[in-house]
């Protein structure tokens, strides 16, 4: 295939979608970069949420807020249970935003993967139009399942017995990065590369996600490093911490997640002008030389 640009040689594209990925790596961390700090600003409201409500649910720093209301433990433990339950409701609308922004994103790692040009704040409009009813769905399911989780086990320990809710909790966490997580990434994925309904697009994600089970659940547990920030300790350096890792780690994540999900469409889907799209295909090209 003969391109207007004499120094073009098509061998020079990457052969393998981990070759891709240090590719894009290398030459395009700029605009990964970008992707962050979009990606940041969209789930800016809901992590500045989530800290907040880490941060007050600390046992001691909650104690010392509410003891001006009442030094009766029983009475406590009801305000603690509906503080940090209403918090995690206030964040299910906050999820959406973020989801809404990263289908814009996501349009700008799709273009990098298959190896098109990227208009940035274009594309990433685009990708908004495009998906943006798939990115709130997914986001109400995320939202809403984290919130029941903590609603139910919340209320088991205050009403049950606190082992039961932590118990209770914690089987539902597992189920939440185990299944709802890695399902929810696929999905985003595969509305992101292909038109399809957003039901159609969830029940494709549980036959990839059966496919290529290990690939995927790693980009869910990585998501669950989430839980490490409290250790911090200080409210401050969590925050710091989150907004720098969202602007210069997140878009490697994506990045990774994406040539995932390129490779198993590689592998599983057999369209033609989709697979190896963004690779040199010896099929589809044909050294200069030669010509």
């Amino acid at each position: 295939m003969k391109n207007s640009n004499k120094n073009f040689v098509a061998s020079a594209l990457p052969h393998t979608r981990k070759a891709q990925f240090f590719d894009i790596l290398k030459h395009r961390y700029g605009l990964l970069i970008l992707c962050g700090i979009f990606a940041f600003l969209g789930f800016a409201p809901l992590l500045f949420a989530y800290g907040t409500t880490v941060y007050i649910s600390n046992a001691s720093v909650f104690l010392e807020i509410v003891k001006s209301y009442s030094n009766d433990a029983g009475q406590q433990a009801y305000l603690y249970f509906w503080t940090v339950n209403v918090s995690y409701a206030i964040m299910i609308p906050l999820f959406t935003i973020g989801f809404v922004i990263l289908v814009g994103v996501l349009r700008v790692f799709r273009l990098l993967g298959w190896g098109e040009g990227v208009f940035f704040f274009h594309d990433f409009w685009k990708g908004i139009k495009a998906n943006f009813k798939t990115g709130i769905l997914l986001s109400l399911i995320l939202g809403t399942y984290i919130f029941i989780t903590k609603f139910i086990g919340g209320a088991l320990t205050l009403y049950a017995d606190a082992n039961l809710g932590t118990g209770v909790e914690i089987f539902f966490k597992g189920a939440l990065f185990l299944l709802v997580v890695p399902l929810v990434i696929v999905s985003l994925l595969l509305t992101t590369y292909f038109d399809q309904k957003f039901s159609v697009a969830v029940s494709n994600a549980f036959r990839l996600y059966a496919n290529k089970v290990f690939p995927f659940l790693g980009c869910s547990i990585v998501l669950a490093t989430i839980y490490l920030f409290p250790f911090i300790g200080n409210y401050y350096l969590i925050l710091l911490s989150v907004a720098l890792t969202m602007v210069f780690l997140f878009p490697i994540y994506l990045l990774t997640c994406n040539e995932i999900a390129l490779a198993s469409f590689d592998e599983l889907i057999d369209i033609p002008g989709v697979k190896l799209k963004g690779l040199y295909d010896p099929k589809m090209y044909v050294e200069e030389e030669n010509l």
